[in-house]
């Protein structure tokens, strides 16, 4: 899930976001953006969550919207989930997800 929140002064170009996750997004508020998992079967999520800080970064880094950053990060995530151990993931595992 993104959540958005603003500054203490309310403008839309000071605004904070973080990327959580939640069980299911009707625990959330209004507003945020739900991205669901993508993974067919889950292995081990061990390095679940480096593999989206790190893809967010990078993605952030390189020039991409927020919201596409956690549709990334996201993928990559569930790519990650489903093999077994501690895994890496390649740009051309990433694309063919995306493109899917």
């Amino acid at each position: 899930m993104l959540e958005r929140h603003s500054n203490r002064k309310g403008r839309p170009e000071d605004s904070l976001s973080h990327l959580c996750t939640v069980p299911h997004p009707q625990e959330g508020r209004a507003g945020n953006l739900y991205i669901p998992a993508i993974s067919k079967e889950v292995y081990d999520v061990t390095g679940a969550g480096d593999t989206v800080i790190a893809t967010a970064a990078l993605a952030l880094l390189s020039g991409s919207t927020i919201e596409e950053a956690a549709i990334l990060a996201n993928t990559a995530a569930g790519i990650v989930v489903g093999k077994i151990g501690t895994a890496t993931l390649t740009p051309d595992e990433l694309i063919e997800a995306l493109v899917k």
